[in-house]
């Protein structure tokens, strides 16, 4: 795998309309030394400056056409950004002419096609200029989908963070905005700031993802620049990890702050009196501290003090390096299946026969399942799912995402859902955890029947009922008691997936009920109760 990085700069202009630059040279060069940085980014650099439109876009043109598969690539522009009469960006180069932009300029249609016939699959594009959100949208999607929950849920392939919207101009140091277009930036040193300093790693677990990095980007520019807002469109599934923390894992993230304190104090004997704290929240029922409490274990089982090591050895070296493996090996897998999804996507898409583009949906749906088998692994395992979202999703789309991921799909019908919304930090989560009971449902009733999937306002309070009803031969009383037991200690291998809801259901404090149908009717019914907290 390759890491491949384009960087356009342009701050001086031959049409006298455009306005010199003062910033983008700088800001590109600064970039590029942090990209290229083996500690962080570990990209190959390729740098233009007030180049000409040819060159440009044949370096465009080049850069995705040399990249495979397993590559990521990144597209990064400083410039003039400059709307035509039909509203569509051109980003300005230095031999540009204002009023022959479809032939001067970079058009921006001209990039968004060029990522869309690109085999790579890891694309991230970088727009620091005037109307940047004006940037369409890729077109690549399966046909019967729809597109926002796509966008929203599942699409793979390219995230595109700009530093303004469609109509915003972005703002040079000084503050005043610049001709037609107008980089600099607050928007490039924050996100300079953000991989050098390791500061927008926000999940502290030593790598920063796209999700992170547009999330300390957007908060700095914010802070600096009120009227400038950034956005992220993203269509790739799965951890777009832009760079990685040049210092490192943060042990004791997320955890209390005294202990936090304890674990980076100097004196070991104050490092060894917080071990039977951290063995207590690796016990607890809050799955993220426990996680946590157990990373830091393991690594006070080096501390270069031997009493501190010989006092975390105990359970670093039982259930901490268990659940370590544990995670290790499901990530391994997450990616390979990622990688299996990748090439699958490619086949369909060039793929006209009715019969072998069924087979390779099958495959797809198979996939799709092996993914959410390592997701609960890592949930198991106290680490969790993917990133939290940024934004509300409608909770007929979080349903109907949860349907997506089961094999038997056609055997679910959806009846209503109220128009709520479900807040972005438990979107993945309460998709995983539908799509948990919506399998078992599927898979423990006959296959000539269907699987109601619903949901209606809680009778009392704010809160939503989701349920799941099947009409199979109904909850075995080994199968209750096993429902019952879920997410404790011990727990059936077999129905791994009761366990998996439980976790997530305690996460959220989400209340899951499994219970026969009422009235003799054959069959089960799951309901879940979604708290308003969660709601937006």
């Amino acid at each position: 795998m390759s890491r491949l990085a384009l960087l356009v700069a342009v701050s001086r202009y031959e049409d006298p309309t455009f306005r010199q630059l003062r910033a983008p040279g700088a800001d590109a060069e600064a970039l590029a030394s942090v990209l290229a940085d083996p500690d962080i980014g570990g990209y190959q650099v390729e740098l233009l400056h007030n180049a000409t439109a040819a060159l440009v876009n044949r370096s465009i043109e080049a850069l995705f056409k040399q990249a495979g598969f397993d590559d990521q690539v990144l597209l990064y522009f400083s410039g003039h950004g400059i709307k035509d009469e039909r509203g569509e960006l051109h980003l300005a180069v230095s031999d540009s002419e204002a009023d022959l932009l479809g032939s001067t300029a970079v058009p921006a249609r001209f990039v968004r096609d060029r990522v869309d016939r690109s085999r790579c699959r890891q694309v991230l594009v970088l727009l620091d200029c005037c109307y940047a959100g004006a940037f369409p949208a890729g077109s690549r999607h399966r046909a019967g989908e729809r597109v926002d929950v796509v966008n929203d849920l599942g699409g793979r392939g390219c995230a595109v963070m700009t530093s303004s919207s469609a109509l915003e101009y972005s703002f040079e140091p000084g503050g005043d905005p610049v001709g037609g277009g107008a980089p600099r930036s607050t928007f490039t040193a924050a996100m300079v700031e953000g991989l050098t300093t390791g500061a927008a790693d926000l999940g502290g677990d030593g790598v920063i993802d796209v999700e992170e990095f547009y999330d300390f980007t957007f908060q700095r520019v914010q802070a600096a620049t009120p009227n400038q807002t950034p956005s992220l469109k993203s269509e790739v599934e799965g951890r777009l990890v832009v760079a990685r923390n040049p210092h490192g894992v943060r042990v004791g993230f997320g955890l209390p702050e005294e202990v936090v304190q304890a674990l980076r104090s100097p004196l070991p004997l104050v490092r060894r009196a917080v071990v039977g704290t951290l063995l207590e929240l690796s016990r607890g029922d809050d799955d993220q501290a426990a996680g946590e409490a157990r990373k830091a274990l393991a690594s006070l089982a080096e501390d270069p003090d031997p009493q501190v090591a010989v006092a975390a050895v105990p359970e670093a070296s039982g259930a901490a390096e268990a659940a370590a493996l544990l995670v290790s090996v499901a990530r391994r897998t997450r990616a390979l299946v990622d990688r299996q999804l990748g090439l699958i996507d490619a086949l369909e898409r060039q793929e006209d026969d009715p019969d072998q583009l069924a087979r390779l949906f099958n495959l797809d749906l198979v996939a799709t399942r092996l993914r959410r088998d390592a997701e609960s692994l890592l949930i198991i395992a106290g680490v969790g799912g993917g990133r939290p979202y940024t934004h509300a999703v409608p909770l007929s789309d979080v349903l109907r995402a949860a349907v997506a991921e089961v094999e038997h799909f056609t055997r679910v019908w959806i009846g209503d859902v109220p128009p709520v919304e479900v807040r972005g930090r438990a979107v993945n989560d309460l998709v995983h955890l539908v799509a948990e009971l919506v399998d078992n449902a599927t898979a423990y009733s006959p296959h000539d029947t269907r699987v109601e999937l619903a949901a209606f306002r809680a009778w009392f309070g704010n809160g939503v009922h989701v349920t799941v009803r099947d009409y199979g031969a109904g909850l075995s009383p080994q199968a209750a008691e096993l429902f019952r037991e879920a997410g404790k200690t011990r727990f059936d291998v077999d129905r791994m997936g009761f366990a998996v809801v439980a976790r997530l259901a305690a996460r959220h404090g989400i209340r899951v009920t499994v219970e026969d149908q009422e009235r003799g009717e054959p069959g089960t019914l799951a309901t879940v109760l979604v708290p308003s907290e969660l709601l937006a």
